[in-house]
């Protein structure tokens, strides 16, 4: 009896001590694997990218954080149902980071115009970003280094692809054409790399003066000289004068967006819009940065440095909260006072990647450095917390699953319809009309709220319509087919300016869709005017956007509307060639020579005297000159400007005739105080 217990006791604990060991196993299986992926992770976003969507780099680079992070958070989650237990650190980093995300949400949801374009631009690198940091928090396995030498594995990788195509010498081993030129780089761009570069060199430097190790001394110097190198070369290609000369906002003019934001509580408090900055900077840039002769006809994307793109955009909430994460890093970090290669590094690249937060907008990489030196610092005050709670384990897992079920649905489409429009527009490279149009219309279905894509297919519409148009003895079903396509490229041109109408572009766009269907379509004349004024209501000090809509006006006979938008042009911009041009044009067919012979003497005072459009002004103003009244003769010239466009005639009617379309479908919604604000010179004569 006694033996029999025994025996049985013996047995229970040698399975109790197999179930263990199977579960340490389990454990470490686990482990192993969401280490693997974390530095395959680390080691391939420097490198990544796909030629199988528009934006190769940052977009990929986006996915692969995203799914991977994800990937290792579904790891540890099985390893706590393996251990029937939740267990998670706690750092004191994890409030800041979250509020950050909460701001980029909030602006994205409250303030944006288009709520969800930004959840696959800005908001979403952060939301992958915050992934990531909660998997390199989460992981239990103590692999800094490793890390670290993950890092430097892909930084060494990153600078000999970027030797390769300075010299020419990547274009003969990989077949792709984009890759044969000097500015390709696996970053993405030229300043994104070399920042990348100066926050890791200090960092691989200390490791090699502080390795024990000959051999890894060794390596590391190795990979410090390639970075260095590399570096140099890409500086070489960025200096002044050169094709890679990074070209920025002006801080001055960046802080007055910024500033102009506050007269509005809802944008003070949560900006434009994380991918809107294109917005403010069209509706707020003073008119003094029309003066700048080398940048007034650029609209910026983006603002000077990463602070003021934080303040524009994700307003004094964002601003706030990024501060608030870059200052308890800080803190966090100096509170370990170790005097180890580790901290001492860290604190070095710390400090160069807020000092670059001041200097330029970051891009994807600089920020993927930032996650990772804030989960560094966070891991070394992190606390473990254990609940063995089944019921608080079973919501959590329910939770997660939903929300990663809903996350891969959502974001995939996302993906494939960034690579079906890249298939649009290669086949718009090749001339396949047809799959042009129906690879725009599938990538459209994929994703309706992506103004690109919209933007695209009005284009590609009413290019099929003009090239069905030219063809001769058309049949009514051609007809037929032409009302469609014309139809179509309104709507999506409309749908565009629907999903931001703050932009500008969009507008734009539409009111040369419609400027080219004047004599085809009734009612595009007074809708190619409703557009154009939406366009300079949305961009107020654009002097182009005046010369535009005057020119309008000059094609309907209407001189005196033309007039008046032409000098409202020159007050935007007084040294602008081509509005004293266009005027000299409008005061000829207004029988005012003397007005016209001035506005021609302006253009010769603006226009380099050793180009063609002297030549041609010149030749103008002679012709003015006899038009003049004897007390008028004088002459006069001298010179500087831009290139000179007369008003350009409206489209001739079609030999197919007009065509009929709804006029309340085809109509840009534009109010009528808007159209009156913005051109207030009377009506279009008949």
């Amino acid at each position: 009896m006694e033996n029999s217990l025994n025996q049985t006791i013996n047995t229970t604990q040698t399975k109790i001590q197999r179930a263990a060991d199977g579960l340490a196993q389990s454990k470490d299986l686990l482990e192993r694997i969401a280490r693997y992926i974390l530095i395959g992770v680390i080691f391939l976003t420097p490198l990544f990218f796909l030629p199988l969507t528009p934006n190769f780099y940052a977009f990929n680079k986006m996915y692969l954080v995203g799914y991977g992070s994800l990937a290792v958070l579904i790891i540890l989650l099985l390893k706590n149902a393996v251990s029937k237990k939740v267990s998670f650190q706690t750092t004191p980093l994890d409030l800041p980071v979250f509020l950050f995300l909460i701001a980029m949400l909030a602006s994205t949801f409250f303030s944006s115009p288009n709520r969800l374009l930004p959840l696959w631009g800005k908001t979403g690198i952060i939301i992958a970003f915050t992934l990531f940091y909660l998997a390199l928090v989460q992981s239990a396995e103590n692999k800094i280094r490793l890390w670290l030498q993950a890092l430097f594995a892909s930084s060494f990788v990153l600078s000999w692809f970027t030797i390769f195509a300075y010299t020419q010498v990547l274009g003969k081993i990989v077949p792709w054409e984009f890759v044969n030129s000097q500015f390709f780089n696996l970053t993405g761009n030229l300043i994104g790399f070399l920042v990348f570069q100066v926050i890791l060199l200090p960092v691989v430097i200390i490791f090699a003066l502080k390795s024990n190790q000959f051999l890894n001394k060794i390596l590391y110097f190795v990979v410090a000289a390639l970075m260095l190198v590399s570096s140099i070369l890409v500086i070489s290609l960025m200096m002044p004068g050169k094709p890679g000369y990074p070209i920025f906002l002006p801080y001055g003019v960046a802080w007055w967006i910024a500033v102009e934001i506050f007269k509005n509580a809802k944008t003070a408090f949560l900006g434009v819009g994380p991918e809107n900055f294109l917005s403010a900077f069209t509706q707020f840039r003073p008119i003094a940065f029309n003066s700048n002769a080398s940048l007034w006809n650029i609209r910026f994307t983006n603002s000077s440095n990463e602070f003021l793109q934080i303040l524009t955009t994700v307003g004094v909430f964002g601003f706030a909260t990024f501060c608030y994460l870059l200052f308890r890093g800080g803190k966090t970090l100096l509170k370990n006072l170790k005097k180890d290669n580790f901290n001492l590094a860290l604190k070095i690249s710390f400090a160069i990647t807020v000092i670059s937060f001041l200097l330029i907008p970051v891009n994807f990489l600089i920020l993927f450095l930032l996650y990772i030196q804030i989960a560094l610092i966070a891991r070394q005050f992190s606390t473990q917390k254990t609940f063995n709670s089944s019921q608080l384990f079973k919501v959590g897992v329910g939770a997660s699953a939903i929300a990663i079920i809903v996350l891969f649905y959502f974001s995939g489409r996302v993906w494939y319809a960034e690579a079906v429009f890249k298939q649009a527009m290669d086949a718009a490279a090749a001339n396949k009309g047809l799959d042009t149009y129906n690879l725009g219309n599938k990538a459209i279905g994929l994703n309706k709220y992506q103004e690109k894509y919209r933007v695209s297919s009005s284009q590609i519409n009413l290019a099929l319509a003009n090239s069905l148009a030219s063809k001769e003895n058309l049949t009514d079903q051609d007809k037929q087919n032409i009302t469609q396509l014309v139809s179509q490229s309104i709507e999506e041109a409309k749908a565009a300016a629907a999903l931001n109408p703050t932009n500008p572009i969009y507008w734009e766009n539409l009111a040369g869709l419609y400027r080219s269907l004047i004599n085809f379509a009734d009612g595009a004349e007074n809708w190619t005017v409703s557009a154009y004024a939406q366009a300079v209501v949305t961009d107020p000090v654009n002097p182009v956007s005046r010369v535009d809509l005057g020119g309008l006006f000059y094609g309907f006979g209407n001189y005196d509307a033309a007039i008046d938008n032409f000098k409202r042009s020159i007050d935007l911009k007084p040294d602008f060639a081509n509005a004293y041009y266009n005027l000299s044009w409008a005061y000829k067919q207004a029988d005012n020579p003397v007005q016209a012979f001035s506005a021609m003497q302006n253009v010769l005072a603006l226009v380099p005297q050793d180009s063609e459009d002297f030549i041609k002004a010149a030749q103008e103003l002679e012709e003015l000159r006899a038009l003049l009244p004897e007390e008028y003769l004088q002459a006069t010239a001298s010179g500087q400007q831009q290139q000179l466009v007369p008003p350009q005639p409206l489209p001739s009617t079609p030999p197919s005739g007009p065509i009929d379309l709804p006029e309340e479908e085809s109509a840009p919604e534009v109010s009528e105080e808007t159209v009156q604000e913005a051109t207030k010179a009377g009506e279009i004569e008949e």
